[in-house]
């Protein structure tokens, strides 16, 4: 997780049965190795900080995790697209109503150059 730059993640409930499976183990060792007295509760943690305790390790793979962040992100981009959608559908309310004034306007005057044009010919000999 460390190289990919996710900082928040959620986890699914096999990574946490594994982990809780693991930190149960780490205990158990430890309350052992302290009946035991002496160093070696001290050998078990220091095998635990710098030896490769393979049987402690466990893989998460990258599809087990839900990045926080991307979802963040997904929910912004889907309120910014329907945003922008609701906008789309207002400016072209917008253009039809003023389509529909211009379709207007331009009847009122047909009609007025129709009227202008017969008065100029009946006025002219």
């Amino acid at each position: 997780m460390e190289k990919s730059g996710i900082t928040e993640v959620v986890v699914n409930n096999r990574i946490l049965q594994r982990f809780n499976g693991q930190i149960k183990k780490l205990m158990e060792a430890a309350k052992a190795a302290n009946k035991k007295g002496g160093s070696s509760l001290k050998r078990l943690i220091n095998a635990w900080t710098n030896g490769p305790k393979k049987s402690y390790r466990f893989s998460v793979y990258y599809n087990e995790v839900s990045s926080i962040q991307l979802e963040n992100e997904n929910m912004e981009l889907s309120a910014k697209k329907r945003k922008l959608e609701e906008d789309l559908v207002e400016e072209k309310a917008k253009r039809m109503r003023l389509q529909e004034k211009l379709n207007e306007a331009l009847s009122k005057a047909e009609k007025k150059d129709k009227i202008y044009k017969k008065k100029i010919q009946e006025t002219s000999p």
